[in-house]
């Protein structure tokens, strides 16, 4: 199987980046529910272990939360290895989306 590996720095403490990332797989979840099936995922400290089934395909994947960085990392199915470059690139842009500080207008 394909590895993904993505890596995205934050400027977040790592409580804020953690909570951001938290919510980020809450919200992902809940809108491809009816793409993803036999989701099982848990959070043990900063460190998230997900696996669930799309399209008939197992997938699995970490994601942990440092103080400077969040990492991605996981396999996907062969079939989907000519989509890799893509797959990383939605989720690092998913990431910088959610550990990107709110920004105040005056």
């Amino acid at each position: 199987m394909p590895k993904i590996s993505v890596t995205v720095p934050h400027t977040l403490d790592q409580p804020a980046a953690l909570r951001s990332m938290q919510n980020l797989v809450t919200q992902t979840l809940a809108r491809s529910s009816d793409r993803l099936s036999g989701v099982q995922h848990t959070w043990v400290g900063n460190l998230l272990e997900i696996s669930f089934k799309a399209m008939g395909f197992d997938i699995s994947g970490q994601l942990q939360v440092e103080p400077k960085e969040v990492h991605v990392t996981g396999q996907i199915p062969l079939a989907a290895y000519f989509f890799q470059s893509q797959i990383e690139g939605e989720i690092r842009q998913q990431l910088q989306r959610a550990l990107t500080p709110a920004q105040t207008t005056v």
